[in-house]
């Protein structure tokens, strides 16, 4: 059974044993800053800094999604990486050779790709490494 706190809770310096970080597939809707949250989409704990959810993970995080529908030409991803500085491989899924596509760091969280050519359903992979 949970216990609702409502106030500060002092430990003295004690450790925590045996607790589980906030879960699931979607972020809290009003979170409050240092407030972290595990999440099980893409498996990394964040913590809301205040006007964002930004990954604990140190090393290097990676978002891969599968895109195309034969009909859009641009595609908004978002990977939740936090920051504008990201590489991103675009390919076809069928061949493994790289495709062209305009990239365009819409915001810390997405990416844009524009393509010439709508590419057909589920034919393109784009990695996104931070």
């Amino acid at each position: 059974m949970a216990i609702d706190v409502y106030a500060a809770l002092n430990l003295h310096q004690n450790p925590i044993e045996e607790f589980a970080f906030e879960e699931g597939p979607t972020f809290p809707i009003n979170p409050v800053p240092a407030q972290p949250f595990f999440s099980t989409a893409d498996a990394t704990l964040y913590v809301w800094n205040g006007s964002a959810w930004v990954s604990l993970f140190q090393g290097t995080s990676k978002f891969a999604a599968t895109i195309g529908d034969g009909v859009a030409l641009v595609y908004t991803v978002t990977h939740n990486l936090g920051t504008l500085d990201t590489i991103e491989s675009v390919y076809s899924v069928s061949t493994g050779i790289e495709e062209i596509a305009v990239i365009t760091h819409a915001t810390t969280d997405t990416t844009t790709f524009t393509f010439t050519v709508a590419p057909a359903l589920n034919s393109v992979r784009v990695v996104i490494h931070a």
